[in-house]
């Protein structure tokens, strides 16, 4: 039976979608449009004005002003002895001035000894002194404003000291990069090992290169960025990706293999689709993003590490094969990685040694600004010297030493008394005089009541004298009683005999005794 032609028909269209199936895997357009877009920042790197992140605090200056008011203040010995030094001394020198042996001169000594000539000599003349120590008058401080001065300023220059010498040895890490070392490995890793300029030349961009492109878009020949760019965008003349790296890719020149032996016209139609850059800081992080993208759109396939789209094991340009750039024994291990792509390795330092670098001036202005910082307070603090005084002793008023408010007190209370003395009735003694019948003195019955207080209080003391040699006189006269003679407030407690009867004389029995757990404990 011969199939009709809509059989026919249905066939011949399943053959044909099967066919752009078998065609679906082939590179398309705007497979390699991310790796472009990345390239395209990298390689208009070396046109523009590069700067970098630096450092433009300089501590010197206010080290230098923290070491002259320091030397303003110094004892006179140290400034004679510094007189007869001279910049550039030796150990032995240095220690001859100062009656020191050679061992004593440590490595302070040496790095700072032209620090503090050059400070002794600014401030030596009090007529020259730099005119910001010059309006303090530090002659005119006292002996105790002066020595406070001192103490306070060279514990600042100390630490100003400590600081500097940090500044120091970090000053030299800040500036290892420069924009010219970073703008020479910008170039050299877009245009060739060799290149000295931001412009293409086939001879550096490649290493041998050949006009084969399967075997120049390989690792050991396609050696920068710009030959790179040039593998994953140029158009091949036969099998073709259009727009492999654009939309509306304009580029027209084709590379052919075998006979295109120069690619700059291609390389600039394609660059002319990558904005320029004008002025800008490089740092560690932007040039980190670039080279991570281009780290990582590296795709590894048997061992074989591809940079763009790849359809076989080839980089032809064509879109059967691959539009790419092939990195051989390149693997997931990150061990292998290490220069398979040296142009992206050069860049990978270089912004390792960007990122160290911003982290020294970082810490770099930090000191910097605490430098600062002490010598502003190192300035104020004569002008706070000025309204010190020194501390006087404190005086202690002896309690028999007689001042001008107790002598008064006292003559106001004899007066009193005297009035109060002159009433010889009890009528008459009215408040603030207290009468007193049993007063010894029969001219003095009327007295002041601070008086009657103090009679009263001396009465009461005598009393209790008296009281308690009564008590004694009974409790030694009840010992000497026999058992059968021991009665009324006496008590035998079974060896003597003993006086009870100063129980019943204290009005709370507690001040003479406490309760204890097996009875009554007695304190005589």
């Amino acid at each position: 039976m011969i199939p009709s032609t809509a059989v026919i028909t249905a066939v011949v269209a399943i053959v044909c979608y099967l066919g752009t199936l078998t065609t679906a895997s082939d590179v398309a357009n705007l497979d390699n449009a991310h790796q472009f877009n990345t390239l395209c920042k990298l390689i208009r790197f070396p046109e523009a004005a590069v700067t970098l992140f630096a450092s433009d605090a300089d501590p010197e200056a206010d080290y230098t002003d923290v070491l002259q008011l320091n030397m303003s203040v110094a004892p006179e010995n140290w400034k004679t002895q510094l007189s007869v030094g001279k910049k550039g001394a030796s150990t032995a020198d240095i220690a001859k001035i100062f009656s020191l042996t050679t061992q004593e001169i440590d490595q302070t000594w040496q790095n700072h000894w032209d620090k503090w000539i050059e400070a002794h000599d600014a401030v030596k003349e009090p007529n020259k002194q730099p005119d910001t120590i010059k309006k303090f008058h530090l002659n005119k401080l006292d002996a105790a404003q002066h020595a406070q001065a001192s103490m306070l300023i060279r514990k600042a220059a100390a630490a100003a000291e400590d600081l500097y010498i940090q500044a120091q040895a970090l000053k030299e890490q800040t500036s290892k990069v420069t924009p010219a070392t970073a703008k020479k490995t910008l170039t050299q890793a877009v245009y060739g090992p060799t290149a000295t300029a931001a412009a293409y030349e086939n001879s550096k961009a490649w290493t041998a290169y050949n006009n084969n492109r399967g075997t120049a878009c390989d690792d050991t020949k396609a050696t920068s960025a710009a030959a790179t760019l040039l593998c994953l965008c140029a158009k091949a003349a036969a099998d073709q990706v259009d727009e492999a790296c654009f939309k509306t890719q304009t580029a027209s020149s084709t590379w052919t293999t075998g006979s295109t032996n120069d690619l700059t016209t291609n390389f600039n139609e394609i660059l002319g689709h990558c904005p320029k850059i004008g002025n800008f800081q490089l740092t560690s992080s932007i040039l980190k993003q670039i080279t991570n993208d281009i780290r990582q759109a590296i795709r590894i396939n048997s061992n074989v590490g591809f940079l763009g789209a790849v359809v076989t094991s080839t980089c032809s340009g064509t879109s059967s094969h691959g539009v790419c750039v092939k990195h051989n024994s390149y693997t997931a291990e990150t061990a292998s990685h290490k220069g398979k792509v040296k142009w992206l390795d050069d860049l990978e330092d270089l912004a390792i040694k960007l990122d160290n670098q911003e982290q020294e001036i970082f810490i770099f202005n930090q000191i910097a600004a605490a430098i600062k910082t002490g010598r502003k307070s190192a300035f104020k603090t004569p002008q706070i010297m000025r309204a010190y005084t020194k501390p006087q002793p404190s005086r202690t008023v002896s309690s028999k030493t007689d001042t001008g408010d107790s002598t008064a007190t006292k003559k106001k209370k004899e007066g009193a008394e005297e009035k109060c003395n002159k009433k010889d009735k009890g009528t008459e003694c009215k408040t603030p005089c207290k009468w007193n019948d049993k007063a010894e003195d029969p001219k003095k019955r009327c007295t002041s009541s601070e008086k009657a207080k103090k009679n009263r209080k001396g009465r009461k003391r005598r009393n209790n004298k008296m009281e308690e040699q009564i008590l004694k006189e009974k409790r030694n006269a009840s010992k000497r009683k026999k058992e059968g003679d021991c009665t009324g407030n006496c008590k035998w407690d079974g060896k003597e005999c003993r006086d009870f009867s100063f129980l019943a004389n204290k009005k709370n029995s507690s001040d003479v005794f406490f309760p204890y757990a097996f009875g009554i404990i007695y304190i005589f």
